[in-house]
């Protein structure tokens, strides 16, 4: 059993900007079974055309509400994340537990998941396409004002099922697991409410003889200038 307590210096009281998830009536707080309701309601943004890092995206009136608030294409990669799976998403980014069982359900590991994870690195997260012959990896960026916390303690997003409604009435919008310092960790974020996020194009790639992505800083620099500065020309288009 996990405590919420034993990381009482991480909570966030004020949850006042999570307009788009309703309070929950009747002064039983969150539970499992409203958690999910709301769930199967809420996905991530997505740019609709599967549109990628590294072009210009100055019309993108979704990316300017999302980039435009930060102040230096560093602190955009610091709120980029990705996504792998082996198969293809349509639209935004849900909770595993919003998808039948015939349909991955986030974790990877065939138990119900009320979250989304994510991974800080590209290549682990073209790890996780399973049993697929070919995956797709999304980047996806985090909003600025995203509520994270960290339990290096947790090494598997199903360990927060037990504490999800403490978290949810705490206005906690994600958790990084695990040590990410260790050099053979997944850097995961594992995401409660899939509102703070943005899902962008993402690319595909052949499970068998994999490439090895690299951290695309040069394509989030292109980014950021494409929304902050529109006239700047873009160097490395993907």
């Amino acid at each position: 059993m996990i405590y919420l307590s034993k990381y009482k210096d991480f909570i966030i009281e004020d949850v006042s900007y999570r307009w788009n998830i309703p309070k929950p009536r009747g002064g039983t707080g969150y539970t499992m079974d409203k958690i999910h309701k709301y769930l199967k309601s809420l996905s991530s943004s997505d740019t609709r055309r599967e549109l990628k890092i590294g072009e210009d995206y100055s019309q993108s009136r979704m990316l300017k509400r999302f980039v435009s608030v930060f102040n230096s294409p560093e602190e955009l990669a610091d709120h980029m994340y990705f996504h792998g799976t082996g198969g293809y998403v349509s639209g935004g980014l849900k909770a595993g537990s919003t998808f039948n069982e015939k349909h991955p359900r986030s974790g990877g590991y065939d138990q119900i998941q009320h979250s989304v994870s994510l991974s800080k690195n590209k290549n682990q997260a073209s790890n996780f396409s399973g049993i697929s012959r070919s995956g797709i990896v999304y980047p996806v960026i985090l909003k600025k004002d995203s509520k994270i916390i960290s339990m290096p303690d947790i090494s598997d997003a199903t360990e927060l099922e037990d504490i999800l409604p403490d978290l949810w009435s705490k206005g906690i919008d994600g958790v990084k697991i695990g040590n990410w310092g260790d050099w053979a960790s997944e850097q995961e974020l594992v995401v409660l409410n899939p509102y703070c996020l943005l899902k962008m194009g993402g690319e595909h790639f052949s499970v068998f003889h994999k490439k090895k992505f690299e951290q695309p800083m040069e394509e989030i620099k292109n980014l950021y200038d494409s929304i902050k500065n529109p006239n700047t020309e873009l160097k490395n288009n993907i």
